[in-house]
């Protein structure tokens, strides 16, 4: 039995296929060799075992959120901003897309560093019922066009100093509008009157002019929106992701995670986790979260747990120690090479 679904992505659903048929299924999709028809197969026959014999999650990625309030509130990411905070951010952000015309299924590129807009645009979208595609900022131009146009995004959420690279990618694919985010958005008045005074950034109205009139500034746009929850009921099979891989064994692709695909995975190192304490962990989340990898370990297990996050944008050996002395974090997800 095989079923495709005729998209910029191939979704196999085959079980118990001859070599012979693999192969005539491989002649006709493009790019696929008869490995990956068979890893297809055998990943399509365990998923469809293990929804038989096992319990998946039964509820959307976004229902951490509302728990997470109710019973930890005053808990912060990063010590500035509290759980119902954020709550009522990722609202405002799902609000300001419904407001922009989305509807369930349209797609969200993110091309952000680790932020608190990154955790509240990636949730909010979500909410929103919408699908987030996630991007690096080190990607290079042409690559980030060939996503926005493969996975016909509709909103760039992005940082001003990028508003030259927005442009392009806004020109050369389907992206209708473009939010910019700003370090400042959540800092004290006083780190955001030194930084317009010195000049360190690029202002995000000084970026809203190189993109033009379908361009927002994040703090203005959520400001004007509720934080009430949108009447949108996301399902857990309901497509939330597309990740694209980062091309070392060819060209990046796009993969599909479903809610429950992601939940499963949080609950997953949730458990593993067994010595963790709802709400008295503190995370340092400093890997990217642009990567699956780090959405996971540093951004979903946090938010189930209840825990701290200490965001840090990059990875700098002084600012992580300097972190890590100040904040004294229990986990630190990351990969070999940061912890020597």
């Amino acid at each position: 039995r095989f079923n495709h679904t005729v998209s910029p992505y191939r979704v196999f659903d085959a079980v118990s296929l001859p070599l012979d048929d693999i192969k005539a299924i491989k002649n006709g999709v493009e790019g696929a060799t008869v490995n990956d028809v068979a890893l297809t197969i055998v990943g399509g026959a365990m998923r469809r075992y293990l929804e038989a014999h096992s319990e998946l999650p039964q509820e959307s990625l976004v229902a951490m959120a509302p728990i997470n309030v109710r019973s930890r509130d005053e808990k912060g990411t990063g010590g500035n901003i509290t759980y119902r905070n954020l709550l009522e951010q990722t609202m405002r952000f799902a609000n300001a897309l419904v407001a922009l015309g989305l509807d369930k299924g349209s797609r969200v590129m993110l091309l952000l560093p680790n932020m608190p807009q990154l955790i509240i645009s990636y949730h909010g979208t979500l909410v929103a019922g919408g699908v987030v595609v996630m991007s690096n900022l080190q990607a290079a131009e042409e690559e980030i066009i060939h996503q926005a146009q493969q996975t016909e995004a509709a909103v760039l959420v992005t940082i001003s100093p990028a508003a030259a690279l927005a442009a392009v990618v806004s020109e050369q694919s389907t992206i209708q509008h473009i939010i910019f985010a700003d370090e400042t958005d959540y800092q004290s008045w006083i780190r955001r009157l030194w930084i317009s005074l010195s000049g360190e950034k690029p202002s995000v109205e000084a970026a809203r002019r190189v993109i033009g009139t379908e361009a927002f500034a994040w703090e203005t746009l959520l400001r004007q929106q509720s934080a009430d929850p949108p009447e949108i009921e996301p399902d857990v099979r309901d497509l939330a992701l597309i990740q694209y891989t980062s091309g070392t064994t060819g060209k990046p692709k796009g993969v599909m995670l479903s809610h429950r695909n992601l939940l499963a995975n949080t609950l997953q190192i949730r458990a593993w986790l067994s010595d963790a304490q709802d709400g008295a962990e503190t995370f340092l989340s400093v890997t990217p979260i642009a990567h699956v990898f780090g959405s996971t370990t540093a951004m979903n297990v946090p938010l189930a747990q209840g825990a701290s996050m200490v965001l840090l944008p990059r990875f700098d050996v002084n600012e992580v120690l300097a972190a890590i002395k100040k904040y004294g974090p229990s986990y630190f997800p990351g990969v070999p090479a940061m912890y020597v």
